[in-house]
């Protein structure tokens, strides 16, 4: 009886599972961001979310607004009497480990639209509205997307 010499699929498999383990551990310390800007990102578009939906239930007259502001702190204000004042503002997130690149901000019709007349962020050649977070130290960033027919996005 002869027996084959090599490795086993389950022995291949353990020291692929393992690699990639000590890949991911390796990135995530060699990288020179802390990640923050994605944190803030999907806080941003939470935020975005919830603006819109509240605009969308309150009918013809929607006056919430979601502010933002270049020290990367954002939230949304209730009344169109808001100013860009973040203590005047719920559900702030952001804050001192991100900066953003736009001070402004965006309002939705009772359809979940972008209300043209309820924005101050302007409309890119590409189609949408963007703001970008980057980490206060160090490189990187990422941006959120808001579609003038109500898509929120960001990458």
């Amino acid at each position: 009886m002869r027996r084959s010499t090599g490795f086993t699929l389950v022995e291949l498999v353990t020291v692929l599972v393992l690699i990639g383990i000590l890949a991911v551990a390796a990135t995530a310390k060699l990288t020179t961001t802390n990640g923050q800007e994605y944190v803030s990102c999907r806080e941003a578009v939470t935020r975005l979310a919830v603006v819109q939906s509240i605009n969308m239930n309150q009918g013809s007259s929607p006056d919430v607004r979601f502010f933002i502001n270049s020290d990367g702190i954002f939230g949304y204000c209730i009344g169109l009497d808001c100013s860009n004042n973040p203590s005047s503002w719920h559900g702030v997130g952001g804050g001192d480990r991100v900066v953003a690149d736009t001070d402004g901000y965006i309002g939705f019709d009772y359809l979940g639209r972008v209300h043209q007349d309820n924005t101050t962020l302007g409309l890119k050649d590409s189609g949408y509205y963007q703001f970008k977070f980057s980490p206060a130290q160090g490189s990187g960033s990422c941006a959120v997307h808001v579609y003038p027919e109500g898509g929120i996005a960001w990458n």
